[in-house]
C-alpha cells in the first residue's frame, strides 16, 4: 500500500536528560522538547532554538557516536 509505514523504527541518535530531549534522525529531522514545560514531549521547538545551541547539541550527539564507535 502506498504510503504505509513499514513498521521498522527510524534510526536516530538521542540525548535524554531529566528535563529536556533531543533527537536527531538519519533522515536529517531533528525534535527538541523541554520536558519540564512539555512533559508528554508533544512540542517540538527545534526550530525556535538558537543557532549556537543547535549546534552545541549536534556537537554532542556527533561527540557520543564517535566514543560508541571507538574501539579500544
Amino acid at each position: 500500500m502506498p504510503g504505509s509505514r513499514s513498521g521498522n523504527p527510524t534510526t536516530y541518535e538521542a540525548i535524554r536528560g531529566s528535563s529536556r530531549v533531543y533527537v536527531e534522525y538519519t533522515d536529517g529531522e531533528k525534535e527538541y522538547y523541554d520536558r519540564a514545560t512539555d512533559p508528554d514531549e508533544l512540542h517540538n521547538v527545534y526550530a525556535s532554538l538558537p543557532a549556537d545551541r543547535k549546534a552545541s547539541l549536534h556537537a554532542m550527539v556527533s561527540g557520543l557516536q564517535n566514543c560508541h564507535d571507538a574501539t579500544p
